[in-house]
């Protein structure tokens, strides 16, 4: 969380997009446009968390071959985020 505070928005999607490179993430320019906006809502939404707890953006999910889009590791709690931005309609897998 101390980094994510710290850290420009821009230079957040530039280290997904380094990494989406790398691991082949389809769609790229959609895929940064999303991170742009679920940083957008991130920031103010935790912002006031304790510097220790952990935010992992883009976890993977080796077994299922899928990743969670945010991932914040508290003490006691794991919550998992999961952004649909600019979609308009949902299935089950979604």
């Amino acid at each position: 969380m101390a980094e994510f505070n710290r850290a420009e928005n821009a230079g957040i999607v530039e280290r997904l997009a380094r990494r989406a490179i790398e691991t082949h993430i389809l769609n790229q320019e959609h895929q940064i446009r999303a991170w742009r906006k679920a940083i957008e809502i991130l920031r103010p939404a935790l912002g006031h968390l304790p510097a220790r707890w952990r935010l992992l953006f883009e976890y993977p999910l080796l077994r299922l071959g899928r990743r969670l889009d945010v991932v914040l590791v508290a003490e006691c709690a794991i919550f998992v985020f999961e952004f649909k931005i600019g979609a308009y309609a949902f299935d089950a897998a979604a």
